[in-house]
């Protein structure tokens, strides 16, 4: 086939060259008769070569195409992997965005629990060198006053203490009164306190039925409790009369404001125990406020920022119940009021360990007793009745340089007002 072709283009080739006219046929069927002729074998082998030369090129430009349509189908796949790993790319920096976020909030919640960590880990020493700054100074900061008798218009600054660390009191009193029967109160008190959820106890019952006396026989046994395993032993408690909170606050929102400061510290400190020895008091919320205190207290108590113990009779506690999510967020102890035996042994240790050394003079079991008989005339009968009963006379028999504190002493510091037992 070849030398076909290049016979028809040789023949072309050749009488192109040697022909002056275009008359002859320029193709021919046979080879010319002098096909030695050197014109023809030339044209011949150019032929060829430029046939092999262009089938050479066709080869080639198929390929190149084949090449080309490889690389398309090669480039349209590589494209969808790129987009599929640039959406991948994105859902991993979106998670890791998310992370970062989380990792934040770790890293806050961690720095917070440090440092409430590191303040339940201070020395004791130094943790009540700052409750006792926080009770001086913090509640109310300061108010002005004026004297009315200063010739010139000068303020006086008077601070505003926020109440008594107890625990820090009776460090100093080494020994403190028997529970007197309320062993079992007591247990009860520590428990509801130490509970994970609404660690609040409100106390209710009778004047005098021991409650406030409760609360202090913890602080004591906290102060002298040096067993390293007791879950109170970094425990502060603070009592705190809602008169500090209420009374002075001339302007609208100074009761909060004291209030908010007592909720900060409280969830700086959380061993710090506000103790409310009226806690119904609260519940006026003074002349300024709008049910503002309560709630507050609520929040926080929800919250877990604060613990606090109050005391209440029976008849104040139907002021508070009627705010019933302020009450369900406190463990309810009822007390009943104390048997005449309880009375007995209340006064009787009450008198000898306190105000036998208070004021120097002694008490014998029959002026303690008739004691007890005197208060009983008196309504509402309870023991603080006949304490103060006997505090007056261990005070008037010392005043008078007697050694023992007699009958006669206790008539005559009977109030004008007290109905006398039969045959007095």
């Amino acid at each position: 086939m070849i030398d076909a072709i290049s016979f028809v283009i040789g023949d072309y080739l050749f009488e192109a060259a040697s022909r002056p006219t275009t008359s002859r046929p320029i193709l021919m069927s046979s080879p010319p008769a002098n096909s030695s002729d050197p014109l023809w074998e030339v044209a011949k082998m150019t032929t060829i070569a430029a046939l092999s030369a262009f089938a050479a090129h066709l080869w080639h430009a198929s390929q190149y195409q084949m090449s080309i349509d490889q690389l398309q189908k090669k480039l349209e796949v590589i494209s969808a992997e790129h987009n599929k790993n640039k959406q991948d790319l994105e859902i991993i920096s979106a998670k890791r965005n998310d992370l970062q976020k989380r990792l934040e909030v770790i890293s806050a919640k961690g720095n917070d629990s440090q440092q409430k960590l590191d303040a339940n880990s201070a020395p004791k020493e130094q943790q009540i060198t700052t409750i006792e700054k926080f009770i001086q100074e913090f509640l109310g900061g300061t108010t002005t006053s004026t004297s009315k008798s200063a010739q010139q218009n000068q303020e006086t600054k008077k601070t505003r203490t926020l109440g008594i660390n107890l625990v820090e009191k009776y460090k100093k009193i080494p020994s403190f009164s028997s529970l007197n029967g309320r062993e079992g109160d007591f247990e009860q008190l520590k428990v509801a306190v130490g509970k994970a959820e609404t660690p609040n106890a409100i106390l209710v019952g009778p004047a005098g039925s021991g409650k406030t006396t409760l609360v202090e026989a913890w602080a004591h046994e906290i102060a002298h409790n040096n067993d390293p395993s007791y879950p109170f032993k970094d425990t502060v408690i603070i009592s705190v009369s809602a008169t500090d909170i209420i009374s002075g606050a001339t302007y609208v929102g100074m009761e909060e404001a004291r209030v908010e400061k007592l909720i900060e510290y409280g969830r700086a400190n959380p061993h710090v125990i506000y103790f409310f020895d009226e806690l119904h008091s609260l519940m006026h919320n003074g002349t300024n406020s709008t049910n503002g205190i309560p709630n507050m207290l609520k929040k926080a108590l929800s919250d877990g920022d604060i613990r606090i113990i109050g005391c209440t009779t029976n008849e104040e506690f139907k002021m508070i119940e009627k705010d019933s999510a302020f009450t369900r967020r406190f463990s309810l102890l009822e007390f009943e009021a104390p048997t005449a035996e309880m009375i007995q042994e209340i006064v009787r240790s009450k008198v000898q360990k306190h105000y036998a050394k208070h004021h120097q003079v002694s008490y014998d079991d029959e002026v303690i007793s008739f004691a007890i008989e005197l208060a009983e005339s008196l309504p509402g009968n309870d023991p603080a009745k006949t304490l103060s009963l006997l505090d007056s006379a261990g005070s008037l028999a010392h005043l008078r340089g007697l050694q023992v504190v007699t009958p006669e002493i206790l008539r005559q510091c009977i109030n004008k007002g007290l109905k006398k037992p039969e045959g007095f």
